[in-house]
């Protein structure tokens, strides 16, 4: 699998020229790269990686790097986050976070909980635990109050400190309300300020 990872040896591109970034993409076998881990997870043989440990911290900074590169591409042309696959987006999520000085746990397909994220928190005081829910949906499919409402009550089963909806679209007038009346529980977290997230991001 790390054979097919372009990058092994170093960087492919350091630019800032869309067109540019396009083409090494295409040249790199992204495309390809992500169709076959794909391919893997459906066959239930990939990311179980502590049952690799021979090319667990090879592939392991591989990813880092794929979501890096791709992450960097987003900031110049966020609107491509609606193309991307749902579990890849959930990865770059994580990695945004990860950014953020938390440490991210990305729960299994099939048994996500209601959440496709754990991300942890060390504080002088103790850890806070925050719950995300990815829902890449196209800009004109908005993240109604019901999901929002799921999202919560899965924060308040687990007694997690905190509760994030992080979508590629926006939220409806009656989920923004829900959640006003526990902001301090739950944030909403649209297309803008992923894309805000995509900007500021620094690998750790």
């Amino acid at each position: 699998m790390t054979a097919n990872v372009p990058w092994e040896n170093g960087p492919v591109f350091n630019t800032d020229s869309d067109d540019i970034v396009d083409s090494a993409l295409e040249r790199a076998g992204v495309a390809d790269f992500f169709r076959e881990r794909e391919e893997l997870e459906e066959a239930t043989l990939l990311l179980d990686l502590d049952d690799q440990d021979q090319d667990h911290g090879a592939i392991s900074l591989a990813l880092e790097e794929v979501n890096e590169l791709l992450i960097q591409h987003l900031a110049r042309r966020p609107e491509l986050m609606h193309d991307i696959h749902p579990r890849k987006f959930e990865e770059l999520v994580a990695a945004m976070f990860r950014s953020m000085g938390y440490e991210v746990e990305i729960t299994p397909r099939s048994k996500d909980g209601g959440r496709d994220l754990l991300a942890f928190q060390k504080t002088g005081v103790g850890t806070l635990v925050t719950l995300v829910e990815c829902k890449r949906f196209s800009p004109d499919r908005k993240v109604g109050v019901s999901l929002v409402r799921s999202l919560y009550g899965v924060v308040e089963h687990e007694r997690a400190s905190h509760g994030v909806l992080a979508t590629t679209s926006s939220f409806t007038r009656g989920a923004r309300n829900f959640q006003q009346t526990l902001k301090y529980r739950l944030s909403l977290n649209d297309f803008d300020d992923l894309a805000r997230w995509a900007k500021t991001y620094r690998r750790r």
